[in-house]
């Protein structure tokens, strides 16, 4: 861009810069960057600014905070401890944080004709109403599940995620991998 002229079209307190207008002022408006309150993103300063005859945006992707995607995995059968109750997976991030769930693979299978069984994964303590995964297993089926969320599942702050599992008959297994990020709240 060699041009160093920008007509801004609109700009308040709560928007700044919603369009602009490059050259003498005759060309179109175009719309480039329309933002609200970014007060606990971990963004600072300006979201856009314009140096060097060139715009710069922050970058407001998956990197937040300096926080990347983390995982926890787990394998759980009869002989490595299930069924369980409330076990932790991933600890409690601490005050003033909470984990975002971004997606799981998990297996849930029974070794025999008559194996029956539940897992869930829950955000602290299962209470019935804090389950983001909940699968069931009868005989010697395998239950797969791969998803990564389009919105990931935000936990109460301060809180862990707890793998609970029920054999109702017989042995299962229960196996995954959970992504998550730890955010400021």
């Amino acid at each position: 861009m060699s041009d160093s002229t920008i007509n801004v079209s609109g700009s308040d307190q709560a928007y700044a810069i919603d369009a602009i207008r490059l050259g003498d002022g005759t060309g179109d408006y175009r719309q480039v960057v329309c933002v609200g309150d970014f007060t606990n993103s971990g963004i600072t300063g300006s979201v856009a600014t314009i140096a060097a005859s060139a715009l710069h945006v922050s970058s407001v992707g998956e990197k937040q905070n300096s926080n990347t995607m983390s995982y926890a995995s787990f394998a759980l059968s009869g002989a490595a401890g299930s069924p369980v109750d409330n076990q932790e997976l991933i600890a409690a991030p601490g005050a003033n944080k909470a984990l975002l769930i971004h997606g799981y693979q998990t297996c849930l299978g029974g070794i025999g004709g008559t194996s029956e069984g539940v897992a869930m994964l829950t955000g602290g303590n299962d209470t019935g109403t804090n389950r983001f995964y909940l699968s069931q297993v009868m005989a010697e089926i395998s239950v797969d599940h791969s998803i990564m969320l389009k919105y990931p599942i935000q936990i109460d702050t301060n809180t862990a995620v707890k793998i609970t599992t029920t054999e109702i008959a017989s042995h299962t297994v229960f196996a995954g991998v959970v992504y998550y990020t730890t955010i400021p709240v």
